[in-house]
């Protein structure tokens, strides 16, 4: 009784696993293929199998299982007759493999049983791995960049900062570069042209301010170019002013709400909306320079505009649309705020 009880629960623990095709089904011109030596670099490779149905009754492919993630196939939806061949497309991606590699897919029919194995092979040599681990952002392809964003911060009239940027080229051949600096002239690169196969260069960045720029805020786009082509870019922000000291008698600038909202008159295009601006420390507060940014954009305060300590004015500016005002003062702990009015 016990035998005859363990037999039963085999037997039912076996039904609940696919079991394999007894009959062969399917015929492969081959079942395995190696791709040889591929890059990494160059992306993915596929290789077409061709099946002929050599069993007696139409037989549909419903799944193909892969032992990787790397490895996929593509297979008709439909059956296939006795004696009628279908073409199984297998791709291989070897992003992030590195050496010899062997992968796999089963194809198997609606109940689970395997039908037919799909091997492949390759040898992948792989991207220079330490650039692509240092270098967080592309450029272009294989182009690699150590940044695409760039604050400078606060430069004194007269005065210059340089800062570095690296660029890497993980290809297998050299390529020209070059840029478009703005046209303004405060921004000067230096660097090489020409950029050869798995080599890393610095390229020189300076914003070099005068008189002429003092109280200005800078944002610029430095747009490269690989083999005469455009490609992205760097973003590049700086602000020219003179930063006061800290003393016990500095200012301090306040203003509310963070961000103003316009609204407008009946019949009227122009938008008007306000800030209140405050000085909550012991020291006057100098709005040096006011600039608006904006179609037909006014303002009721200007440059030179003076706030005495635990005193507040009023921000009001209009114009035809979004306004954005900046603001130059004397603050050494907000010498610089840009405040947005939209609807």
């Amino acid at each position: 009784m016990a035998m005859r009880f363990i037999i039963m629960l085999l037997g039912i623990s076996l039904s609940c696993f696919p079991m394999k095709s007894q009959d062969k089904v399917f015929f492969a011109d081959s079942q395995f293929w190696d791709f040889g030596t591929i890059k990494e670099a160059d992306g993915m490779v596929e290789h077409v199998f061709r099946l002929r149905n050599v069993g007696k009754a139409p037989e549909r492919i419903a799944a193909a299982i892969p032992s990787c993630t790397c490895v996929f196939a593509r297979f008709p939806q439909t059956e296939i007759a006795p004696g009628d061949e279908a073409d199984v497309t297998l791709y291989f991606s070897p992003s992030g493999a590195n050496g010899k590699v062997w992968r796999s897919v089963d194809l198997t029919d609606s109940r689970g049983a395997l039908l037919l194995t799909l091997e492949m092979c390759a040898e992948v040599e792989p991207c220079d791995e330490s650039i692509q681990r240092r270098y967080p952002a592309s450029i272009a392809p294989m182009i690699y960049i150590s940044r695409t964003t760039v604050p400078f911060g606060y430069i004194a009239p007269g005065q210059s900062l340089t800062k570095a940027v690296y660029i890497a080229n993980a290809s297998d051949r050299g390529v020209e570069l070059d840029w478009d600096v703005p046209e303004e002239g405060v921004l000067n690169v230096q660097g090489p042209k020409y950029l050869g196969a798995g080599k890393e260069e610095a390229l020189l960045l300076s914003y070099e301010m005068g008189p002429q720029h003092k109280d200005r805020s800078f944002s610029d786009v430095l747009k490269f170019k690989i083999d005469g082509k455009p490609v992205k870019g760097v973003s590049l922000s700086a602000l020219c002013l003179d930063k006061a000291e800290k003393t016990d008698r500095s200012p301090s600038l306040r203003y509310y709400p963070s961000q103003g909202k316009l609204s407008g008159r009946l019949l009227s295009r122009k938008l008007r909306g306000s800030v209140k601006i405050s000085n909550a420390g012991p020291g006057e507060l100098l709005i040096s320079t006011l600039r608006l940014e904006g179609k037909a954009a006014g303002s009721s305060l200007s440059s030179g505009t003076r706030i005495p300590s635990g005193e507040s004015v009023e921000l009001e500016v209009w114009g035809e649309g979004e306004i954005r005002a900046e603001l130059f003062t004397n603050d050494p702990q907000r010498p610089y705020v840009t405040i947005t009015f939209n609807q």
